[in-house]
Parts: C-alpha cells; sequence; structure tokens
C-alpha cells in the first residue's frame, strides 16, 4: 500500500495548523558529532513560511541547533504517524503563546510535503510466556550515560519488543509509579543470544494493568557510548528472524 501524502502549500498548512491548535507533541531528528540525535518539542502555530515550536529538548545532553541544519520531524496526527524534512529558519526566538506568555523557541520552514510513516521498526514481537526479565536502573540528571553511585534498581518482564523499543511488566512492589520522559538503563538477552542488551531507554507510556503491575512502554536512546548501534542490530536480526519463523508457521 503506498504511503499518503499531504502535498501542496495549501494540504501541507491545513494539517500543520490543525495539528499546532492540538499543541501536538513531536520529535526531532538530525546528525550530530556522536550520531544521531533526538529532540521533543511541541508544534505551536503557523506563521507566514514558518513553522513555530517550543525549545527543542535533547535527550541526555543540551545541543544548539544552527540556521539552516537539515532536520527530521515526526508527529503523531488523527491516529496516523507522519513525517517531513525540513531546515531551521531561526535556532532561537520568542514565541507568544497568548497576551500573558511567551516560551523560548524555534523556527522551522514550511515543508513542500508530509508523508505518512509506514516503518518496519514497528513490527512488534510477542515476549509473553518466554519469562525474560530485565535490570534497569536510572540514570544521573541530565546525563543518560551515567550510573549515579545511588542509582535505583528494579526489574521488569519483557512483554514485546520491536527495533524502537520495548514493553515492560513492572511489579508495583519493584517501583510504584513512572513519568513520561524519564531516563533509565536496561539490560537483558534476548532468546538464543549469546550477547547481553544494555541500552538507555525512555519512558512513553505507562498503565496500570492490576493492583500489583504497571505495563511500561519505553523506546530505545540513540547514544555512542553505549554502542546503541550495534545492539540495535542484534535486536533487529531477532525480529527478523521472528518474522521468518511466523510466516513460516503460517505457510505449514
Amino acid at each position: 500500500m503506498a504511503n499518503l501524502v499531504a502535498a501542496g502549500a495549501k494540504a501541507v498548512r491545513r494539517m500543520l495548523e490543525s495539528a499546532c491548535a492540538r499543541n501536538t507533541s513531536a520529535e526531532l531528528h538530525c546528525e550530530g558529532d556522536e550520531g544521531r540525535l533526538t529532540a521533543r518539542m511541541r508544534l505551536l502555530a503557523v506563521e507566514s513560511h514558518q513553522l513555530l515550536t517550543d525549545e527543542a529538548q535533547f535527550i541526555g545532553s543540551a545541543i544548539a541547533l544552527r540556521q539552516r541544519q537539515p532536520v527530521m520531524i515526526h508527529f503523531l496526527y488523527d491516529g496516523v504517524r507522519w513525517a517531513f524534512r525540513t531546515q531551521v529558519s531561526r535556532p532561537l526566538l520568542l514565541v507568544t503563546l497568548n497576551n500573558e506568555f511567551r516560551v523560548r523557541g524555534m523556527a522551522l520552514q514550511l515543508p513542500d510535503q508530509i508523508t505518512e510513516q509506514q516503518r518496519r521498526s514497528d513490527f512488534r514481537v510477542s515476549l509473553a510466556g518466554r519469562d525474560i526479565m530485565a535490570d534497569v536502573h536510572t540514570t544521573a540528571p541530565g546525563d543518560v550515560t551515567v550510573c549515579p553511585l545511588d542509582a535505583e534498581l528494579f526489574e521488569g518482564r519483557l512483554t514485546n519488543i520491536s527495533a524502537g523499543g520495548l514493553c515492560l511488566l513492572v511489579s508495583r512492589k519493584c517501583r510504584k509509579s513512572f513519568s513520561l520522559g524519564e531516563l533509565f538503563y536496561t539490560c537483558f538477552r534476548l532468546p538464543d543470544q549469546e550477547q547481553e542488551c544494555v541500552l538507555p531507554i525512555e519512558v512513553r507510556n505507562h498503565r496500570r494493568v492490576a493492583e500489583s503491575g504497571t505495563l511500561v512502554g519505553v523506546r530505545f536512546v540513540a547514544c555512542e557510548p553505549a554502542q546503541t548501534s550495534t545492539q540495535l542490530n542484534l535486536i533487529q536480526r531477532f525480529i527478523a528472524a521472528e518474522q521468518r519463523r511466523l510466516l513460516r508457521a503460517r505457510k505449514a
């Protein structure tokens, strides 16, 4: 099936204005000295030929964007994942929210088109019944690469995994609550793999499933010191093998 595309100035502007009216959250991806970088932000307004956002919050470190820097923006709109390529028009400006409030933000060039995402990384492998436990510990504030001496330690059971993240079932005896955007390190070993995966993760969603447990959805955070790319290759190979296994099972 072909990807949906919003093309042309009017269609693009109409979608982004609607997304801004909903205060839609978005992810910014760009290339840095340490590889691919990711930041969180919100879409605030469309003015002239620019898309205004609040200040991009990079994960793990503070990054200064530069004028004309190429970036990729991802956001969710009407239940569909969309993305577009653009560049930074103004890396720093004050964005007016109303008569009383202004926030630090930036301006991006309006794109020519916005494309629906259909990512293979969305394929999730169920790990229910495999009894795979993951050790999790907190990180130092503002630096995902540092484990403090007094780090909080707990464990969770893997329920599914994709190339972009995983889901943990955590007993409330281990940890009672989570917050969106919390950063952790996790360590686990997938079936039939000798090497453990040790990866920084970020909480994207969480919900209680019973009085005794919480399902926590996390995404993997790119981090060169943690050799993230190498470990994600192991996960992608495991997922590809599971896809082949499921396909053979359907044909049998």
